[in-house]
Formats: C-alpha cells, sequence, structure tokens
C-alpha cells in the first residue's frame, strides 16, 4: 500500500468528566499490483506452462505424464489456498479465485 494522503484532523469533546480534546487522521491508500501479480499471477502462470510440457512427453511415459499433472494440480491449489488466506472472506467470487480455477482448468485439459 502507498500512502496518497493523509488529513490531521481535531476533535474536541464535552463529556460528563469534563472537556477532552483528541486529534484524528485519515489515511488515503492506493494499493500496489505489483506485489500481487509478482506473488500470484506469475508463479501459477509459469506452472501452467510446465503442465503443457506433457505435450512433449511420449505418449507411452505414462508415469511421467501422471507425476507432471499431480504436480502441477497440487501446487495450484497449495497457491490457491495460500492467495485466499491472506484476503478476507467474502460470499462473492474474487478475482484470483476466478484466475487460480481457470489455471487449474488449464491443467487438467492439457492431458
Amino acid at each position: 500500500m502507498q500512502i496518497v494522503k493523509l488529513i490531521p484532523g481535531l476533535c474536541d469533546g464535552n463529556y460528563s468528566t469534563g472537556s477532552w480534546s483528541c486529534v484524528t487522521a485519515e489515511f488515503y491508500v492506493q494499493r500496489k499490483i505489483t506485489h500481487h501479480i509478482m506473488q500470484s499471477y506469475v508463479p501459477t502462470s509459469l506452472i501452467v506452462i510446465i503442465s503443457w510440457f506433457s505435450f512433449w512427453l511420449d505418449v507411452e511415459a505414462v508415469p511421467a505424464r501422471v507425476s507432471l499433472a499431480i504436480t502441477t494440480l497440487l501446487t495450484l491449489s497449495t497457491q490457491a489456498s495460500t492467495a485466499r488466506m491472506a484476503l478476507p472472506e467474502v460470499s462473492y467470487a474474487k478475482a484470483i479465485d476466478v484466475w487460480s480455477s481457470s489455471c487449474m482448468q488449464f491443467c487438467t485439459t492439457s492431458k
């Protein structure tokens, strides 16, 4: 996050115990997207590209193809759950959920 604007303020209040003053501050911040791109989108894209290596494997190399498929799907699943844990819980689908689902779909359809 980057602080865009900071507005300091004062507030005075009369209470039953006396007159008290207080200080307020309003912070306006802007999210830096570079962190999310480097932590979520780039690694999952590379995992999808790695899953496409199964096209160059021999059709007879079943253990290699299965190992590659399982490894990429488990890695994508771990990445998705890690990204979800870092964000607040909401009742609707977030962009990272759609991205993760799309990446998993690309990995499963390449087999």
